[in-house]
């Protein structure tokens, strides 16, 4: 029995339409309100936080920095924690050297910061442990939980809490930006009553680095190279894109407008 090509295609087109990114196990909350239970990551059970990096500015995909990698993280294999990343080196040399005019290119290769956070939803507990990404707002706010005695691990499959979360999208908010606004549950709840089930959430979790395709140092030398190239083309009156926060925060703690959000949208569907 020979290979079906047809299949061989319809995946290699799956892969050149995603990146090679499995944004099923992503999370993004909808309109409204909804309740999300923080869980243990499976590969790094002391610390529930990824923290990751992006390029989303150059020509061809979206990749996730290997910056996102690095001992002290644990997140990566040893070959991931030891890849370079060709873009970001060149945009620390452009920042030294180049004045304003490297600053701005710099903004732009530099890849941002995007935290994630395995999650269960209330109510939809059937899709398993998913993903969910925020800003530094946020991620601000729930460390300094995490480190309050009187709150504690949030995270606890027993003795940990819910978070309520209401999320407003640009069309609604009051700003130019996605809103989500955060209140963690006073209560401690058990995230499953079952212990089955607790073992379901445990066992089926993905790596991060299943959900996103990790570059070469070939792959991203490549796209810095295109990107130069389409600089040196430019108009000398024709400025580089440049890069944009990871978010503006506001003055509630729990609340933070999101510029990143519907960027990382268009990047990874």
């Amino acid at each position: 029995m020979g290979i079906d090509q047809s299949k061989i295609q319809d995946k290699l087109n799956s892969l050149r339409s995603s990146g090679g990114n499995n944004t099923s196990k992503l999370w993004k909350p909808d309109e409204g309100r909804q309740t999300i239970r923080l869980v243990p990551y499976r590969w790094q059970k002391d610390y529930p936080f990824l923290e990751l990096r992006f390029h989303y500015e150059l020509p061809g995909p979206n990749y996730l920095s290997p910056m996102s990698f690095d001992e002290e993280g644990g997140i990566g294999s040893e070959e991931l924690v030891n890849r370079r990343d060709p873009i970001a080196e060149f945009a620390e040399e452009v920042r030294r050297n180049r004045g304003q005019e490297g600053y701005e290119m710099w903004k732009t290769l530099f890849p941002k910061r995007r935290t994630f956070a395995p999650v269960v939803v209330r109510g939809e507990e059937d899709k398993g442990v998913r993903f969910w990404g925020f800003g530094k707002t946020i991620f601000e706010n729930l460390l300094e939980k995490f480190a309050d005695p009187d709150w504690g691990d949030l995270s606890d499959p027993q003795e940990g809490r819910d978070i309520k979360l209401k999320y407003i999208p640009r069309a609604q908010s009051d700003t130019n930006f996605p809103k989500t606004k955060i209140n963690v549950s006073p209560k401690k709840t058990p995230l499953a009553e079952d212990e089955s089930e607790l073992k379901r959430y445990y066992d089926s979790q993905v790596r991060i680095t299943d959900v996103f395709d990790v570059p070469t140092e070939d792959e991203l030398q490549e796209s810095l190279e295109d990107y130069i190239e389409g600089e040196d083309s430019e108009d000398e009156n024709e400025q580089p894109a440049t890069g944009q926060s990871d978010n503006t925060d506001m003055e509630d703690e729990v609340t933070e407008t999101d510029d990143f959000e519907d960027e990382f949208d268009e990047m990874f569907g």
